[in-house]
């Protein structure tokens, strides 16, 4: 039986006042936290990470990719050159086949157009079946950009080109949906109930997070399983993964702190795979969706990092590590902890982005725990990031809004 070691945080926040429009939390924060770490070991939550569009055949270098850990890509593009690079790199494509549909103002309607769009759907799957992983039939149908018509005929346009890729390949096919921006309770129990009638099987259900709570997403996620996956009414869809397709709000997209606390909310969650949302700059003038930028974690002239680049590099560290428990975070300070390969501990928290944000969080760590090394990552906004910068190794250090901080810690 291993010890049981553990450290205390003490953290003195002054003069808060969090703003929740991008991301939906209204924190009220203690003045005094206390983080608990133990020597107690968890189950690892690890995800697949994913990401939107964001390389293309050559760019970025297959180093800068792996070390921020990204497993799968979620896009609609069919370049031969950007497929054959997801194919060297073994990495699993889900593919939105209404993205060469076209959306917008003039948005053919696929359901009265039946036969194109069955068409469209057909050859795009014979082309691909050998290269996706998961067929994600629509985008945001909630968002009147990518749908213009009523809830009821996305759902005939969902069902019809079900049909098509179940009469291509099968029931073995993974077919991903509804893909709402937001989560909606009663759009998705619509969407689930249509199926079910219509004898569909939904085998990943997908949904975004973008400027809601963050720490809604484990409540989302278990109101899911208790609702579906659980549910014997709706064993017949055949659900077996959950998706978050799209996380992290445009205001924060360049904030480590915020980063972590997604990062940390979509572990609780136990989800089965995220990807990180895409977003324009802040000019306007460059749209990383449509970059080759890991939307938007490289700088605009893929030169250097930006300093969430860091942050996704550090996290990969632990997905694959013993983890260790740790009690006493809060839905806008996240924390986590696991065990390196030299037997100790290492941890990483954050303080998600918001207005008003004190100037100095002290720090005091308990006696029981020798600190070898602490660093802190600074929310840099667009501008490039060197990384993780040295602190001293002691029990204090300040930590502003949108930062993040890692540690090393010898075991007693």
């Amino acid at each position: 039986m291993k010890p049981t070691y553990s450290f205390i945080i003490y953290i003195c926040l002054i003069g808060l006042s969090f703003f929740s429009a991008a991301e939906g939390d209204t924190p009220d924060y203690p003045k005094q936290l206390t983080l608990h770490l133990s020597s107690q070991t968890q189950a690892n939550p690890s995800f697949a990470m994913g990401l939107i569009h964001g390389i293309n055949g050559q760019q970025p270098a297959d180093d800068v990719i792996d070390q921020a850990g990204f497993d799968y890509w979620r896009s609609g593009r069919t370049a031969e050159d950007f497929i054959a690079r997801l194919q060297q790199r073994k990495a699993p494509y889900q593919f939105v086949l209404a993205d060469s549909w076209g959306f917008g103002e003039h948005m053919k309607p696929p359901f009265s157009l039946k036969a194109e769009w069955e068409n469209h759907v057909r050859q795009l799957v014979r082309a691909l079946k050998d290269k996706v992983w998961i067929w994600e039939i629509w985008n945001e149908p909630d968002l009147k950009h990518f749908w213009r018509f009523s809830r009821q005929e996305y759902f005939e346009t969902w069902k019809i080109a079900h049909d098509v890729i179940r009469e291509e390949l099968g029931d073995t096919a993974l077919i991903a949906g509804p893909s709402f921006v937001k989560f909606d309770k009663e759009y998705l129990q619509d969407f689930l109930d249509f199926a079910l009638q219509e004898k569909l099987q939904v085998d990943v259900l997908t949904w975004h997070s973008l400027h809601t709570r963050i720490s809604a997403i484990p409540e989302n996620v278990a109101y899911v399983r208790h609702h579906f996956m659980d549910n014997p009414r709706y064993t017949p869809l055949k659900i077996k993964r959950i998706h978050i397709d799209e996380f992290g709000g445009r205001g924060s997209q360049y904030s480590p702190g915020t980063t972590l606390t997604y990062l940390w909310q979509l572990e609780n969650a136990r989800i089965d795979a995220a990807a990180k949302a895409c977003w324009p700059n802040l000019e306007e003038s460059l749209y990383y969706c449509d970059s080759d930028t890991l939307s938007g974690l490289l700088t605009d002239d893929l030169k250097a990092k930006r300093a969430p680049w860091w942050l996704f590099a550090k996290y990969n560290e632990s997905r694959n590590a013993v983890r260790l428990m740790i009690k006493g975070q809060t839905i806008w300070l996240p924390a986590l902890a696991w065990e390196d390969d030299h037997g100790r501990a290492q941890m990483l928290f954050g303080l998600a982005e918001a207005n008003n944000a004190p100037t100095n969080i002290t720090v005091e760590i308990d006696g029981a725990y020798q600190v070898i090394k602490a660093q802190r990552l600074s929310d840099q906004g667009e501008a490039p990031s060197d990384g993780f910068v040295d602190l001293k190794a002691q029990a204090d250090f300040s930590l502003k809004a949108g930062d993040v901080v890692w540690l090393v810690l010898q075991r007693p």
